[in-house]
């Protein structure tokens, strides 16, 4: 037995904890931070987790063509893995090495309203709808006799979105926004396709993901800082959580960081002073 193999066998006898199969993990919330009409947005954006080796893109874009009412959409992907042990099969410990493939594509449409004295804070309603699927692998090596046996677990799912945004707009010849989000993310999981045994998916909770949907609280903070050396040119970038309101005791992923690069076009509103 290899003693890195010997190093974890130990710790799953002493802890006797299973290495957690992440069904979810949060997208960045598409925040249009409209001004007025005519003005749109798109954006792209690395993303990542603080305790995840791995990493995805984001891709967004938004415009308003009358005051108070935009579109958008959105897309990304994501990469990610993990690593751990269990002892669920004929109590052999195991060590377990989890791979994921994640994708989304989603359409919304945007509410916003100015308020304050200068009118430059606003409020956000953002409305979505989309569809994606993901992809686990699971590697297992057995521990005595240095065998592996590779599982993987497939879903579509559905994602229905709302999110409230209240952001300002500082500036004026390169206006930065910065906004607080609280978005309600709704999955359904469908169109499961999977090689673990039932008691593999009763063990790692995965065996109830069709009965129900699912929902997140996701609260996030935005911003967009614009470039005053190149007009409408924006550093983008957003940090988010997210909490599990109800629906089966699968694992998730509970937080999101991105940062990138965003043009916005059209006549934008600046602050101004009274």
């Amino acid at each position: 037995m290899k003693p890195i193999y010997c190093f974890l066998a130990f710790a799953i006898v002493i802890t006797s904890c299973n290495a957690p199969r992440y069904v979810y993990s949060p997208s960045a919330t598409n925040t249009a931070m409209f001004s007025g009409a005519g003005e749109g947005n798109v954006s792209a954006q690395v993303s990542s987790n603080a305790t995840v080796k791995g990493a995805g893109v984001n891709l967004a874009a938004a415009y308003s063509p009358v005051n108070h009412v935009g579109i958008g959409a959105q897309f990304y992907s994501t990469n990610d893995k993990n690593q751990g042990a269990d002892g669920l099969i004929g109590g052999t410990p195991r060590v377990i090495a989890l791979t994921y493939k994640r994708s989304m594509a989603q359409g919304q449409v945007f509410f916003y309203t100015p308020f304050g004295e200068n009118q430059n804070f606003f409020g956000e309603l953002g409305l979505g709808y989309g569809s994606g699927k993901y992809r686990m692998n699971d590697t297992q090596t057995d521990t005595v006799t240095d065998t592996r046996t590779v599982y993987f677990h497939d879903a579509k799912a559905r994602h229905a979105t709302a999110h409230a945004t209240v952001y300002g707009v500082f500036g004026k010849e390169a206006p930065s926004r910065v906004g607080l989000s609280v978005r309600l993310n709704n999955v359904k999981f469908h169109n499961i396709n999977t090689s673990y045994s039932p008691s593999l998916l009763r063990a790692y909770f995965l065996d109830s993901l069709t009965y129900q949907s699912v929902s997140f609280l996701e609260p996030t903070i935005s911003f967009a800082i614009g470039i005053k050396s190149i007009p409408g040119f924006e550093i983008t970038g957003q940090a988010g959580l997210s909490a599990k309101l109800n629906g089966p005791a699968f694992e998730n992923r509970n937080s999101h960081f991105s940062i990138g690069f965003g043009y916005r076009l059209g006549k934008q509103k600046t602050e101004t002073k009274k």
